[in-house]
């Protein structure tokens, strides 16, 4: 059995069941057991079921992650799992699209779907004020006034270079 992560998948919560055999690194044996050359590690959660104290997985995914209850009532085996459990986010595998291995020495228990992150993507905005290419404003041309004033400016520092042109000459 395998499982699929597409390239643009965005939200799914896989929880695995995997019983690494010694301490040496649990995150990248359980890597190994399902196939991937690499993990982001701030999306992986290891969790021993025994240091849950009274809380079962499910009400550790809904309060963790978020998960609705009723897509969790769904998965019976979440109450059937013992051990190490690897808590797997869609955006801790750096290699995508892959396919997992998850019949081996780690067992896919659940795939669920973080609320927030349902709708991937917005969907295309289909309405005709969304069509075609948005161009800049033209650019305002100056008044007559504003030219004017230009014209009348230059004038008056050509005439003020000549009085001082004439003066440095007579002197």
């Amino acid at each position: 059995m395998s499982d699929i992560v597409a390239e643009h998948e965005v939200g799914c919560v896989r929880v695995f069941h995997f019983d690494p055999p010694n301490d040496d690194g649990p995150i990248f044996q359980f890597q190994t057991a399902i196939g991937v050359a690499g993990l982001k590690a701030e999306d992986v959660q290891h969790v021993i079921i025994d240091e849950l104290g009274d809380m079962p997985l499910r009400s550790f995914l809904s309060v963790a992650y978020d998960i609705d209850t009723a897509a969790l009532d769904n998965v019976a085996e979440l109450d059937e799992v013992s051990g190490h459990v690897f808590i797997v986010r869609s955006s801790a595998f750096l290699d995508r699209p892959v396919t997992l291995t998850t019949d081996g020495a780690a067992r896919l228990v659940a795939a669920l779907w973080e609320p927030s992150k349902l709708d991937g993507f917005a969907p295309p905005i289909k309405t005709e004020s969304a069509e075609g290419i948005l161009t800049p404003p033209a650019k305002k041309t100056p008044s007559d006034a504003a030219m004017s004033g230009r014209i009348a400016t230059v004038a008056l520092l050509i005439m003020a270079l000549l009085v001082i042109l004439m003066i440095w000459v007579a002197s």
